[in-house]
């Protein structure tokens, strides 16, 4: 008990004679109290209870920017303003119940209500690994640079741990989509769970009547192919399914709002970081526990994935070799042409499927090769030729034009190109039918002194002495006919002139 009663009772003890500390005792408080009251006068006393006592506090060197986030977004949560302040200032180490004591102070100056929508949920006990629940969402984030853009989300829970993973487009998802995000949420949960909880969204179910569902046919064979069970709630009732956590209020109020971003991918970066540091290693309310901490037990309890394992989308490959994916075009290889293809998508690896053998036919970074149209030139090589036979057909070739040891040439240069030895073998005939005979084989031992034998090299060796030859049979040679007697500087009077001009001098 401090304050204008504590300043009365220890001026009236004074006035009584008690020493410092006989007030001290009598009052239960500090000396130092006692002395600083006893040295305040009367008229500054008013002034002093009623200004207060101000500390500094470890949070004043963001208070600048606490007071911009509350302006700017009054509803923001005080633990997702907490994890901002503790990104953009690090030398803060006070914590999260010391910050929101700190920011109702700041909203009772700014006027601004410190109490938020409180959301609760029933308690459950969940089977590890048993269950997941599936939210879709939206929102309208930000940028960076002012502006705003609408981004759509699915949330993915484990139901047992609590341990989260948000999935992001700037698109809304199409079916393809929605599998592509289970998958990615299956890989970042390292497996997958018995049965999924879902809406009525056409994602998932194409309708229900008396509890019995008819499924989104490609959704169905996606969950059927993995031993995954769906489980659709009743229609219009919201009670069915919120069993976990009102995931979707979560991640809008603790993550995108009162946050800027640079574009979706930084947003995904984000909430990577948001995720492995804030959602999946707090405290849960319901569990006690850390999400991340439950996982960890919950993970063996999980179906294994195989990431191959999914239905894949058709495409009809054109006349030319192409197929359309996400408005740009990739090749496949030309036996194809004017076919169907399945392909199949993994993070960012887009893969080509035979539907006729189950081979994988070809495969595409789809960040590295954004152009409009992409093309592989080995796509559109006859690989029906089989090596060996490429062999065979160059020995002849070689041995026809009269090269000496031609074979043990071919084993060279298939040796020192493992990588694409048809090719080698094909070009060194194309080579040595493009340059004359006799300059091919007057070449042979410097070509094989070479440390390493490509058909590069010998072109370009081919190449020097052609042009060395053209040069030498260039130059102007003085004709052996010639008088050398007409260069001789010497006096001539007129008429050895007449003599020339009337051909005395021919033969």
């Amino acid at each position: 008990m401090k304050g204008v009663p504590v300043y009365q009772q220890v001026q009236a003890f004074l006035a009584k004679g008690f020493s410092y500390r006989q007030i001290a005792r009598e009052l239960e408080i500090d000396r130092r109290t006692v002395k600083k009251y006893a040295n305040l006068p009367l008229s500054d006393a008013a002034d002093y209870f009623e200004r207060g006592v101000v500390r500094a506090s470890g949070f004043d060197i963001a208070k600048d920017f606490i007071i911009s986030k509350l302006l700017a977004y009054p509803k923001i949560r005080t633990s997702n303003l907490y994890h901002q302040v503790l990104e953009r200032y690090s030398e803060i180490t006070l914590g999260e119940r010391a910050f929101r004591n700190y920011v109702n102070k700041i909203k009772a100056s700014l006027e601004l209500s410190s109490t938020s929508k409180r959301y609760f949920e029933p308690v459950t006990e969940w089977q590890a690994g048993k269950y997941m629940q599936v939210d879709p969402g939206e929102q309208s984030i930000v940028l960076q640079n002012g502006s705003r853009m609408r981004i759509h989300f699915v949330s993915f829970v484990l139901c047992h741990s609590r341990y989260m993973y948000v999935h992001y487009s700037t698109k809304p998802y199409n079916t393809d989509m929605f599998i592509a995000a289970h998958l990615a949420a299956f890989r970042y949960f390292g497996g997958i769970p018995h049965h999924g909880i879902y809406d009525q969204t056409k994602l998932v179910a194409i309708s229900e009547s008396y509890r019995e569902v008819v499924y989104n046919s490609l959704f169905q064979r996606f969950f059927l192919s993995r031993n995954f069970q769906a489980i659709v709630c009743e229609g219009y009732d919201p009670q069915s399914k919120g069993m976990v956590e009102k995931s979707i209020d979560y991640i809008k109020s603790s993550f995108l709002y009162g946050r800027e971003f640079a574009g979706i991918e930084d947003l995904r970066n984000q909430s990577a970081h948001w995720l492995s540091t804030v959602a999946n290693v707090r405290t849960h309310n319901t569990t006690l526990q850390q999400p991340a901490y439950l996982h960890s037990e919950e993970q063996s309890s999980l179906l294994p994935l195989s990431a191959h394992d999914y239905p894949p989308a058709c495409r009809k490959v054109d006349k030319t070799g192409l197929f359309s994916f996400q408005g740009r075009y990739y090749s496949v290889p030309y036996h194809l042409q004017s076919q169907e293809v399945e392909i199949r998508t993994i993070d960012n690896t887009l893969e080509v499927v035979d539907p006729r053998t189950s081979e994988i036919v070809a495969t595409w970074d789809t960040i590295t090769n954004n152009s409009r149209i992409n093309k592989n030139k080995n796509h559109y090589i006859d690989y029906s030729q089989q090596l060996k036979d490429e062999f065979e057909l160059s020995i002849r070739v070689l041995e026809e034009m009269g090269i000496p040891d031609a074979e043990k040439l071919l084993l060279r240069l298939k040796e020192d190109n493992p990588k694409h030895p048809r090719c080698q073998i094909r070009g060194i005939r194309s080579i040595f039918k493009k340059y004359p005979l006799r300059l091919v084989l007057s070449s042979m031992d410097e070509i094989r002194s070479f440390p390493t034998i490509s058909c590069h090299r010998i072109k370009n060796l081919l190449s020097v002495k052609q042009q060395t030859v053209l040069q030498k049979k260039s130059k102007q040679t003085v004709p052996q006919n010639i008088d050398k007697s007409i260069s001789e500087n010497r006096f001539r009077n007129l008429e050895y002139y007449n003599q020339v001009i009337s051909g005395g001098f021919n033969d």
